[in-house]
């Protein structure tokens, strides 16, 4: 795979995985529809597939702490996931404290109203990961064009 300059950020959870990405200058983030699990295999060809097809470099996979920092049983399945994909894409993994994005999802969806479909919160929640992700990653130290 050739890897490109954009990021991919991911909300596990047992039922779906919430999904965001960068545009191609790897600065602003876009919600992608969310992945409804099935199991391990067909999850992973499927995020193999959308990191490929949007040449992904960095992965970002939410880790569910507990409010303490303790490592959590979903966080250690979502690092386990993580490691696993970006092994098999050749890209690098960055686990990211996910601690509230959840709840900050429902807000931000209480505050805009309507209907809500299954999956939204996880897919604000993947957005909500990203931008805290590209807010606070340290200065790209190559000085290549991402």
């Amino acid at each position: 795979m050739l890897a490109g300059c954009r990021t991919l950020a991911l909300d596990w959870g047992k039922a779906r995985i919430g999904l965001a990405i960068t545009d191609e200058s790897d600065v602003y983030v876009q919600t992608l529809p969310t992945l409804r699990r099935k199991n391990r295999a067909v999850d992973l060809g499927e995020l193999s597939r959308i990191i490929e097809d949007n040449s992904v470099s960095t992965l970002v996979v939410g880790a569910p702490l507990h409010m303490d920092g303790r490592v959590s049983p979903s966080s250690s399945q979502a690092e386990q996931l993580g490691r696993t994909l970006a092994k098999r894409c050749g890209i690098e993994l960055v686990l990211w404290d996910e601690r509230l994005t959840s709840v900050a999802a429902e807000e931000i969806l209480a505050e805009r109203g309507g209907k809500r479909k299954p999956g939204d919160v996880d897919r604000v929640a993947a957005a909500l990961i990203l931008q805290s992700y590209l807010e606070n990653r340290p200065a790209q130290a190559s000085g290549g064009p991402c």
